[in-house]
């Protein structure tokens, strides 16, 4: 009964929150605080020199400038995982590891390929075992960017779709993390969406998935001695998932910015910085979609203009 009485309160009254939760008789309410870069300053990237590394979804748009930043900057030693076979047939992903393989040479690292299913734990290890053999490197964290992405309203979403969707995010970053249980101190590295955080129209496999992700993430902070990072995007401006994105206008109307490879990885950077966090990226502050959900930015006000009570008299 007393539940109940507080689930009625909250559908009767009015509020700006979409999710509330009741814990010890308090009500608890998300909020996004903006991060002050500046506040201290900034740490050594946690990314070795020469290490070696597992992206997955690797060579996805996105997946693809940080695998070369990695063979340029650092001379990493990449283990690049996705679902297709290359098969040496010229698609545009074999031609993508191609390029990595021509940066590796010059820069002194190396990009391998691996087709996997990124939930497949025991072909996880093994790739990389091979890997840690022939470089005579041990695996120094992940970079997840495996995911899958599509739009349908949750009353016509079946359980087939459902489960697609969640795999990656959900199966995957618990194989992942199982790759990483018996490496302390590994960077792990996790991308995830800002529909997770806001939700989003005709996403609602893809938000749970990524809500996930973003939990998962902070349960290894608080648990775990890896070091767990999370960045929620909004969307990378026609690269990866959002290549041709049509609704592109629409995302902006709802405070999701397209940011550019460059701003992308630029503010990527800037969060590694920093200690291990859940950092949102790409949202626009003067949204009122986005400011509801800040106590530090005041939603406007407007004025009452007038009153009608429905009174004849």
């Amino acid at each position: 009964e007393e539940n109940a009485a507080l689930i009625l309160r909250e559908l009767a009254g009015q509020t700006r929150d979409m999710e509330v939760a009741y814990r010890g008789g308090s009500r608890w309410v998300r909020r996004l605080r903006r991060a002050d870069l500046a506040a201290e300053p900034p740490r050594p990237l946690p990314i070795e020199h020469g290490g070696l590394y597992l992206l997955s979804g690797g060579l996805g748009g996105v997946g693809l400038e940080i695998a070369a930043y990695l063979l340029k900057q650092f001379q990493a030693h990449l283990i690049l995982v996705g679902r297709m076979r290359l098969d040496g047939e010229a698609t545009e992903r074999s031609a993508a590891l191609r390029s990595l393989e021509e940066l590796a040479a010059v820069s002194g690292g190396d990009a391998t390929y691996s087709a996997l299913d990124v939930a497949d734990v025991e072909g996880l290890r093994e790739a990389v075992r091979q890997v840690e053999k022939t470089t005579g490197r041990t695996l120094n964290g992940v970079f997840h960017l495996a995911g899958i992405y599509h739009e349908h309203p949750v009353a016509e979403e079946t359980p087939t779709g459902m489960a697609a969707l969640l795999h990656p995010k959900m199966n995957g970053t618990w194989a992942l993390h199982q790759l990483m249980a018996d490496r302390p101190g590994g960077l792990f590295v996790s991308f995830s969406s800002v529909n997770g955080f806001l939700g989003g129209y005709g996403v609602s496999a893809y938000a749970a998935a990524n809500a996930f992700l973003e939990s998962f993430s902070e349960y290894q902070r608080a648990f775990t001695p890896l070091k767990a990072y999370c960045v929620s995007w909004s969307l990378w401006d026609d690269v990866g998932m959002s290549r041709g994105y049509a609704m592109k206008e629409a995302a902006q109307g709802r405070g999701f910015h397209a940011i550019s490879a460059r701003q992308g990885l630029a503010s990527l950077l800037a969060i590694l910085h920093r200690p291990p966090n859940h950092t949102c990226v790409g949202l626009d502050s003067g949204n009122l979609h986005v400011r509801q959900l800040t106590d530090d930015l005041p939603l406007p006000a407007q004025g009452l203009v007038a009153l009608a009570n429905g009174d004849s008299g």
